[in-house]
């Protein structure tokens, strides 16, 4: 990514970066640490390292679900748990990376006319 992005009157691909950049690359980041410390989280739930009784950690895990289970919920309609084991988040986990690392940058270089990355 570059350091500095200059955008100029009728530089698509100067402004389509600039949006990636500074806003749609922090937002995805941002979503990918959250879903990694959802999983923290219910490990540490499930091995009764954390106790859902304490208000601060009642506070986190809801906040928590209440981000990742929306989007969750719709990968676990096509894939169920298997064997206690919830493949849906990571899933949704690859998804993120993949939008942000490969389709975002293929697609943007592509409206802007650009012969790749």
């Amino acid at each position: 990514m570059p350091a500095s992005i200059h955008v100029f009157p009728g530089d698509t691909m100067g402004f389509l970066w600039a949006i990636y950049t500074f806003f749609l690359h922090p937002i995805l980041v941002l979503l990918f640490w959250v879903f990694i410390a959802y999983v923290i989280v219910s490990w540490l739930l499930a091995f009764g390292i954390l106790n859902q009784s304490n208000p601060n950690a009642r506070a986190i895990v809801r906040f928590l679900d209440r981000i990742c289970e929306p989007l969750c919920r719709p990968v676990r309609k096509v894939i169920p748990p298997i064997g206690g084991l919830d493949l849906s988040v990571l899933v949704v986990v690859l998804a993120i990376r993949f939008v942000d690392l490969w389709l975002l940058p293929t697609v943007i270089a592509s409206i802007a006319g650009a012969p790749g990355l």
